[in-house]
């Protein structure tokens, strides 16, 4: 009679590969961490050359406004203008644009109906710009607030 050996219990590698886990799940952690770390310092060094920028703009202002009560209409108006002046030079610097779009026709990717108008222009052009919008980019920061034209005018003139 021949007894057939019962085969030996292979024990799973489960520990090893349990260990493995942990360690790639730590590294995942430690790596959103990081990342997480890094994108708030370049959030910050962003915020910092943007603001350095603005902060004499910022001075100037306040010294237009402190020196309001002893200047005259003029110099006023000046300081008023030049301040404007660097402004625009601050959103050129930084490849800010605002969006041209008065005697246009209506684009709603890039601009707001508030007001409808009658106006000798074709219907759906822009008549007036309520609010200046900016891009940067191609991306809109900011829509432009728009008043757009019905055509009311120049249809009651074919009615004539």
């Amino acid at each position: 009679m021949v007894v057939e050996e019962e085969p030996k219990e292979q024990k799973p590698e489960t520990p090893d590969y349990l260990d493995q886990l942990k360690r790639v799940q730590a590294d995942f952690e430690n790596y959103v961490k990081r990342v997480s770390k890094e994108r708030e310092h370049i959030e910050l060094l962003a915020k910092e050359k943007v603001f350095s920028q603005i902060l004499t703009i910022i001075d100037d202002f306040h010294r237009a406004v402190h020196n309001a009560s002893n200047a005259s209409k003029e110099e006023l108006a000046q300081g008023v203008v030049m301040i404007a002046k660097q402004l625009d030079k601050f959103l050129e610097h930084n490849s800010i644009k605002c969006i041209d779009c008065k005697g246009k026709p209506f684009d709603p990717y890039r601009q707001e109906v508030i007001l409808q108008v009658d106006s000798e222009m074709p219907e759906g052009t822009v008549v007036d710009i309520l609010q200046s919008g900016y891009t940067i980019g191609e991306h809109v920061l900011r829509y432009a607030k728009v008043s757009v034209s019905k055509g009311g005018k120049q249809n009651e003139n074919n009615r004539n």
